[in-house]
């Protein structure tokens, strides 16, 4: 058993007390000179050591406090008497006391200890069922660990045992026994302190198909939150107004307006539902206005959209009735609101069916109604514009410096040292020299990383570096290549150290702080992928090589050695631009097209991914949880070997089913074991759009690895990446994003139409079917690839406009943006360089060299005397 430390302080204190006291006693028989009548002459000690007779006095001591009393040592003396009298009369007390202590003591220390192993092996059922991560884990038993003593707690019971935890523990434990929940239901992750004021009091509901939830005129008493499955809202006639998807709530609309239930809220499918009292609800919601706020907008949206559903069912009434309602048809807007709110709700239907469903709207409108008027035009080219715009997205991506920072040729830099070797060309300046004999320096003139010249006359902080130290062509080879790999160390130096004290770019360091922050995994999951690293390993890069995929994607793989560094692989931008994709309910494919020999730890990281296992979107440590892996409805993007295959330029083949590429001429003699097993599979080039079309039947996602060693010889456009696109299909967009992507230079990627086989022009594809991307912007916009997808979109929708007007390419109007259309465009900083800083900066230098009283309003003052300084345009509307 163990005490605590006040406890063994006590017992320490009484050993004390008894030395002192056997002190005393010695020096009394000392102070009478030890004489016959003193104890130590009774005991016959006077030749003994001083060590014995210390013993002996504690024996004494020792003795007189537990009330034992031996009596070989007894008092004689008058001093001695007086003492063992007054030792007699504090020692009775203090012993009774220490006594009853120890008993207390030990009875108490039994019961919280068995107290104690009883809570932890509850608490480990409990984790088991509710899978807690690890560190999560590990927490809440040093909390129990550290405090069962002085808890004074006793219940069993598994919610009083959560209360029992300090808020903060607390609070996470709920997040992660609700995140399923939570990661549904928007309105739970507006406010973590009402989510987990609210989760705490949510019962859970499962309901079966056809199963009433609520009948109509029934009191409104629960709220609902859906987290799995769907619920229809019908009518007392049996028409369905509408269907509730997983992630809303309902409930609320007849709680506010303090009514019965309207209408018969009925489980669709097997359903999972949590709910609260409304009154418990209702309080919240005074407690956290910015969710109350929430609450109201989805309230007011939702009763149009019932307003819009009852008209559309009223309609279908007077149908079955036998009446004919399409003189009404005609001429109400109505008609059209009632297409779009069945057109969104259809859009979590199956792929398969949303089409014919598109195709009865546009039947429908066409059918019945004619346009006879501005509004009712508007609304019908807002149906068609939306029409046009849902196409199946293939979405090709390479890798490196497009979606990470280095691919594996990188093996010897940090993904740190990456981005220094990126942004060190971003940086802008001029050479100067003070005089003749002074050495020509380079200068920095931008105050942001950019990776457009700000003009012809600036250089690149990189270019400099090059300058000075330039690389060797001509001479002896092995001279040449020892002088080239000095010169390239020396430039990586100053790379590495750019805006560091005292360098020429130090004044951007603090930008570079925010870009190195963006990249870095959050604190939380650092912390765990350590606890991980030290509890499974990591797995070196030969046991990646020596497996296949399906292999990696069933081992125990924690994906620690991919963020030894605590940096991202894969950019966090493209993993939000495929959740966004699915919010949006977008029919996409992904379709990884690196020039990399080995891509397989891409390829780990993105199934993890999929499978809801990557340590950044897992669901722990307050991280958004995801899935792709066809499971609760969702597509298959895992990437496995079959889903994989290399070009082979130099043979115009492809082949499939594996990431090992073969140096032998014929590729049957390189793949003769893999063919004769069926495991690849080899096809034309001018194959590939087919062959991804079928694969993607399977899987959404695929990798086919470009052929660089046949690039690297012969660099040119026509040698590059191929990208096959079909022109004729107005229902599929290809998209590739691609850093070697210019527009007045070699193209790292050239598009061909399957069809004629004709190589399209450059111009004809940029923002279209070809994207250059820097990734700078990739770092810094989470929303960069959708913004580009919807340029894509725009642009190719105006082209099947023209095609389907019969209007010729070269007599196609190209429609010249106005400076309004131009300036939306802006990235942020250039908003900023055209509008505000030409009038702030003179202001600010202004209010250095003059130091008014007030600044703010100097400044102020100035920018309202100058503002003719800045001339922003007028959007097109005011300028008419």
């Amino acid at each position: 058993m163990k005490a605590s430390s006040r406890d063994l302080f006590s017992w320490a204190k009484s050993i004390l007390i008894n030395h002192l006291i056997a002190c005393f006693w010695y020096f009394i028989a000392k102070f009478n000179e030890f004489d016959p009548d003193t104890w130590v002459a009774q005991a016959n000690l006077e030749d003994a050591t001083l060590y014995n007779k210390y013993i002996a006095a504690f024996e004494w001591s020792l003795q007189t406090l537990t009330t034992v009393g031996y009596g070989d040592i007894k008092a004689t003396t008058i001093e001695e008497r007086v003492f063992a009298i007054i030792w007699m009369i504090f020692g009775t007390g203090f012993f009774s006391y220490t006594l009853g202590k120890l008993s207390s003591i030990l009875e108490n220390v039994d019961k919280k200890w068995v107290d104690f192993e009883r809570r932890m092996h509850l608490f480990n059922d409990f984790s088991v069922r509710v899978k807690l991560p690890y560190a999560l884990k590990c927490k809440v038993h040093k909390y129990y660990r550290n405090n069962y003593l002085k808890n004074v707690y006793s219940s069993l019971d598994p919610k009083k045992l959560i209360q029992e935890l300090p808020s903060q523990i607390r609070n996470e434990l709920l997040m992660i026994c609700y995140k399923y929940l939570i990661d549904s239901v928007s309105l739970l992750k507006i406010d973590k302190n009402f989510t987990a004021t609210i989760l705490p009091h949510l019962n859970f509901l499962e309901v079966h198909p056809g199963e009433i939830i609520y009948r109509q005129d029934d009191p409104p008493t629960d709220i609902y939150f859906i987290e799995k499955g769907k619920v229809n809202f019908v009518t007392h006639d049996k028409y369905t107004l509408i269907t509730l998807l997983e992630a809303s709530f309902f409930g609320e609309i007849e709680a506010f307006e303090d009514i019965n239930r309207e209408y018969f809220a009925i489980a669709k499918e097997p359903t999972n539902l949590f709910f609260c009292s409304y009154d418990i609800f209702r309080n919240l919601l005074k407690e956290f206005p910015t969710v109350a706020s929430e609450v109201k907008i989805i309230y007011d949206k939702r009763k149009s959209k019932y307003k819009t559903c009852l008209y559309m069912i009223e309609l279908q009434r007077k149908r079955n009735s036998g009446s004919d309602p399409k003189e009404e048809l005609q001429n109400s807007t109505q008609y059209y609101l009632g297409l779009i709110a069945q057109y969104e709700e259809e859009l979590g239907q199956h792929e398969e069916e949303k089409r014919a469903r598109l195709i009865f709207f546009q039947e429908e409108i066409i059918k019945n109604v004619c346009v006879s008027n501005n509004s009712n035009e508007i609304q019908l080219n807002n149906i068609q514009q939306i029409m046009k715009q849902q196409k199946k997205l293939v979405l090709h991506f390479d890798l490196n410096k497009t979606i990470l920072l280095a691919d594996s040729k990188y093996t010897t830099q940090t993904k740190e040292e990456c981005l220094q070797e990126i942004l060190v060309g971003y940086a802008w300046g001029k050479l100067e020299q003070r005089d003749e004999k002074s050495p020509v320096l380079w200068k920095l003139l931008t105050n942001n990383f950019t990776p457009i010249r700000p003009s012809e006359d600036m250089i690149s902080y990189k270019e400099y570096i090059c300058q000075q130290f330039p690389l060797k062509t001509e001479g002896d080879p092995d001279d040449i290549t020892e002088y080239n790999n000095s010169a390239i160390e020396q430039r990586k130096q100053l790379y590495f150290q750019f805006v560091k004290l005292g360098q020429p770019c130090m004044k951007l360091k603090p930008e570079y702080d925010r870009i190195v922050k963006l990249i870095t995994l959050p604190k939380a999951v650092i912390e765990e992928l350590k606890q991980q690293a030290e509890e499974f390993g990591f797995l070196n890069e030969d046991e990646v090589k020596q497996r296949n995929l399906t292999q990696l994607l069933s081992d125990k793989d924690m994906l620690n050695n991919l963020f030894s560094d605590n940096k991202y692989q894969l950019l966090p931008t493209f993993y939000k631009t495929i959740i966004n994709l699915k919010k949006q309910k977008r029919e996409f494919a992904i379709v990884f097209r690196p020039f990399g020999t080995d891509p397989k730890n891409i390829l780990r990281e993105f199934n993890k991914f999929c499978l809801g296992e990557h340590p950044c979107f897992s669901g722990r440590n307050n991280t958004p949880i995801v899935k792709f892996d066809g499971s609760k409805g969702t597509k298959n993007y895992i990437i496995l070997d079959k889903q994989c295959a290399l070009v082979y330029r130099l043979q115009k083949q492809l082949v499939t089913g594996t990431l090992r590429r073969t140096d032998k001429q014929q590729l049957e003699d390189g793949y003769e074991k893999e063919l004769e097993e069926e495991q690849v599979q080899i096809y034309n080039e001018t194959q590939m759009l087919l062959k991804i079309t079928e694969s993607l039947k399977e899987s959404c996602a695929l990798c086919y690895v470009d052929d660089y060693q046949f690039y690297q010889a012969q660099p040119s456009e026509q040698n590059a990446k191929q990208l096959y696109v079909d022109q004729q299909d107005p229902d599929t967009l290809h998209i590739f994003f691609d850093d070697g992507i210019q527009e007045n230079e070699n193209n790292l990627v050239q598009v061909t139409d399957c069809v004629t086989l004709e190589d399209l022009s450059r111009k004809k594809c940029l923002n279209k079917y070809l994207v250059h991307v820097d990734i700078l912007d990739v770092i810094k916009d989470p929303d960069y690839f959708i913004k580009q997808i919807e340029i894509c979109e725009r642009n190719r929708n105006d082209e099947i406009e023209r095609i389907e007007k019969g209007i010729p390419e070269e007599q196609a109007e190209i429609p010249k943006k106005s400076d309004w259309e131009l300036l939306e465009e802006c990235s942020d900083a250039d908003y900023l360089r055209k509008t505000i800083l030409p009038l702030l900066m003179p202001a600010l230098q202004l209010v250095d060299i003059e130091r008014p009283k007030d600044p703010l309003e100097f400044i102020a003052m100035y920018c309202l005397k100058n503002k003719e300084m800045v001339k922003i345009p007028q959007p097109p509307e005011q300028q008419e």
